[in-house]
Order: structure tokens, then sequence, then C-alpha cells
């Protein structure tokens, strides 16, 4: 579009290092209504479509999971839903995806190895490193002990 203003003479550029618009010859004329502007018009560019969302519209990292990493991301996600409950906030500020998809990757085994992990930081490894361990060992005993101790 640009460029189009810049040919029928209503902007010029100034500069070549650092090029800086300003009006053209023509277009004092075409501002006060004396002349009338005919541009033609642009193509229509369009993007290119998004990554298709599979898995009950999931992200694709999450699609492409494996059946038994699958099956351990849901755990997590059950986990940072019940934990997100608990705690009267929102899944996310438990856990991103992003976090729990990483945890799935890493399968740390320590609170040390969690921190590690990105989205994991002293703060939430202090708070929800012991039960997302147990959650990733698949103790159901721990979980269920760690949430009644936060309520």
């Amino acid at each position: 579009m640009l460029q189009a203003l810049i040919d029928a003479g209503l902007l010029v550029t100034c500069g070549s290092e650092y090029p800086v618009l300003g009006l053209g010859p023509r277009a004092s004329e075409v501002l006060q209504g004396l002349e009338e502007l005919e541009l033609p018009l642009a193509e229509t560019v369009v993007a290119p479509p998004r990554p298709a969302r599979s898995r009950g519209g999931e992200a694709p990292e999450i699609a492409m999971l494996g059946d038994e990493e699958g099956l351990l991301f849901e755990r997590l996600r059950q986990w940072r839903a019940a934990q997100a409950k608990a705690a009267g906030a929102p899944p996310y500020v438990v856990a991103s995806n992003k976090a729990l998809l990483a945890v799935v990757e890493a399968q740390p085994t320590t609170e040390d190895e969690l921190l590690e992990v990105p989205g994991f930081g002293p703060k939430k490894v202090s708070r929800f490193g012991a039960s997302l361990l147990a959650a990733l060992r698949g103790d159901e005993e721990a979980l269920l002990d760690d949430l009644h101790a936060d309520a």
C-alpha cells in the first residue's frame, strides 16, 4: 500500500539509511478534495494455517506424546486440577501445560531435579514439589495425604 502511494506521488521517501515518509507533490490536492485518489487493490495475503489441534483441542506437542507419556501427562493434569481446586486458583497457576510437558520429558525423581524443569522455581517446588513427585510416581496414597494436609 505504501508503495502504491509513493508511485502515485502522494508520498515521498527521504534519506537512505533510515528513510522517512513525507507528503508528495500530489498530496495537497487529494487532501483538499481537489483530486480523486484511485489505488489498485492490494493482493490479499492469507496467513498460513496454524497447526491443527487434536485430542480434544490440545496443542500438537501434547497430541504427539506416546501412549505412556500421554497417560502420565493426563495424570499430571488431574493432579494439577486437584491442586488448583484445593488452592482455589485456576490450574495454570499451579503449572502450565508446557511445564507439565517438561516434567513428563524430564521425569524428575527429586525436588532438586524438579528445580531444573522449566516452569518450576523454588516457590512452586516448595509448595507443590512433593505432591507432584508423588503424582509422577503414581503414589495415590501420598497424593491423598498431601491434599488432606492442605485442606
